[in-house]
């Protein structure tokens, strides 16, 4: 048996030189991750017998199983570090397994002179010392999965110093010092917390900006003559000089917003009432809200862009007038219902000689599914909701959550927009990717939009939400449960074939199942 063991271990190259460490015992060979200072990629946890080691106050070397790294203790004894040290620390697993996880060595030029034996998560931290003769030159630690095959286990060398080992002269006054400083630098940041945060200021910068200049060919090294405040000149009777250079940045802005606003300018009207217009209808009079330049589309009623325009300023850029206005015109309040005459003469009714059926965007979905089920959090303003878990890897990792307390039930307008990460739920029903410019939205219609809202986890706790809403506002009854669903739902009663499937189908699968299936009505999702 003897003989079997001396065959199962094997020398390892520990160094640049050549040197091996003999007779380290076989292991699977695997390793993982580079050895870090601090915890290594996917640590299982940095805490032991409820210390965080991570934490400020301690040093963390961490490496997985099957690695290990080399010191060259003549280099460090040339920048200042005694000949002969001891060398100090504590160890600990830092793995998931309780028992037997890994094992730490300690070698000297390539001789074992320290091993931890198998540790596991459980044992805690092991203090480690060892002698260091000034003839050794290379310091090795080795970590080893002890033929378990797990070569994601994890040990951790806290604290890890060469230290003299006679104490030089002064050591203890020193030390007590250290520990009075250490003391009072807590007091202090303790102090430092406490202080209210500083008031929160807005306000624009009133010095004069520097002189700009064109430059030639490009070049900022040759500037050529100055550039006053100004924008594009498109119409006459508009001037589109706002001074000179003794402008302040204030004025600069201040000049710029009147020439925005000005009677003589009616693009900004015409684009802002097209806009209202796409919302309302789902595509605007001009169906490019971004360009009305030649790029873009024309205009299906330019008088009427012109008019909107024109009463968009007098009634004092009231949107909610203008909101009122469309929204009790006789084109707005059209059936949606489709005629064989109207489909040959414009089939993409782009003349509205019927109302668009219009899907709720997906932002508009969750806000609806959430005042359904009486779960809408109305409390406005204050910094937006994180419905996400944010982990720092190689990169800033963002994993979305099942949104099931108050503070995730916001509008959805509060939603923190994580740009390099889009919502998979949201993104589903054709929410644009926060990063780019959209100025119309996609609209489609597929399969995993279906799936998504019959599936998606958020989904299925509003129904369930849904269903206890219901069920105290209308008791036990079946009949009286799907008469509230649908008033909630779809804010009318249910038809008398609609009730009656509804309360056959309720019986069977239960109300909350019936309410997951209100949420996928055609007419839940659309504005008709």
């Amino acid at each position: 048996d003897d003989w079997l063991e001396v065959l199962k271990n094997v020398d390892v190259v520990i160094s640049s030189t050549g040197l091996k460490a003999r007779g380290v015992p076989a292991t699977s060979g695997q390793a993982w991750d580079a050895i870090r200072s601090g915890p290594v990629n996917s640590q299982f946890t940095t805490v032991l017998g409820g210390v965080d080691y991570a934490g400020a106050g301690y040093a963390l070397l961490s490496l997985h199983a099957n690695s290990g790294i080399t010191f060259d203790l003549d280099a460090l004894r040339q920048a200042g570090a005694e000949a002969s040290p001891r060398l100090r620390a504590k160890l600990g697993y830092f793995g998931q397994t309780p028992k037997n996880g890994a094992t730490l060595r300690v070698y000297l030029d390539g001789e074992e002179k320290v091993s931890s034996g198998s540790i596991g998560h459980d044992d805690g931290t092991v203090e480690l010392t060892l002698e260091i003769p000034a003839t050794a030159r290379f310091l090795t630690f080795m970590a080893t999965d002890d033929g378990n095959g797990i070569s994601h286990d994890q040990i951790g060398l806290v604290d890890a110093r060469l230290e003299p080992r006679e104490p030089p002269a002064g050591i203890e006054a020193a030390l007590l010092e250290r520990d009075r400083l250490l003391s009072r630098r807590a007091a202090l940041e303790k102090e430092i917390q406490a202080l209210p945060g500083p008031a929160q200021l807005y306000g624009v910068i009133t010095d004069k900006p520097a002189a700009m200049h064109l430059m030639k060919r490009g070049d900022p090294e040759q500037p050529g003559e100055a550039v006053t405040p100004g924008a594009v000149a498109f119409l006459p009777g508009l001037p589109a000089e706002f001074g000179g250079e003794d402008l302040s940045d204030s004025q600069r802005r201040t000049a710029l917003a009147r020439w925005i606003t000005d009677p003589a300018n009616p693009l900004t009207r015409r684009v802002m009432m097209n806009r209202l217009w796409h919302y309302h209808f789902g595509t605007g009079l001009v169906d490019t809200p971004s360009d009305f330049g030649l790029g873009g589309g024309l205009p299906s009623h330019p008088e009427l862009l012109d008019w909107l325009g024109e009463e968009f300023a007098a009634r004092g850029w009231s949107l909610k007038a203008m909101h009122r206005l469309i929204c009790s015109s006789a084109a707005y309040r059209q059936s949606s219902r489709r005629t064989e005459a109207g489909i040959k003469m414009d089939a993409a009714n782009r003349l509205l000689w019927r109302m668009n059926p219009i899907r709720l965007d997906a932002e508009s979905v969750r806000d609806a599914v959430l005042a359904v089920s009486g779960k809408l959090n109305l409390e406005m303003f204050g910094p937006g909701y994180r419905d996400f878990d944010y982990t720092e890897e190689y990169a800033p990792v963002y994993k979305f959550i099942v949104p099931d307390k108050p503070e995730l039930w916001r509008r959805t307008v509060y939603r923190f927009v994580v740009r390099t990460t889009t919502h998979q739920f949201l993104t589903t029903l054709d929410c644009p990717n926060p990063a780019n410019l959209t100025p119309a939205r996609n609209m489609t219609t597929t399969a995993l939009q279906s799936l998504a809202l019959l599936n998606n986890g958020f989904m299925l706790k509003q129904a369930d939400y849904f269903a206890e809403h219901v069920r105290a506002l209308a008791g036990d009854s079946p009949e009286a449960q799907v008469r509230e669903a649908f008033r909630l739902a779809f804010s009318r009663e249910p038809a008398a074939g609609e009730a009656a499937s509804a309360t056959a189908f309720l019986r069977s699968r239960g109300l909350a199942q019936l309410c997951r299936m209100l949420f996928n009505a055609n007419e839940f999702i659309y504005v008709d």
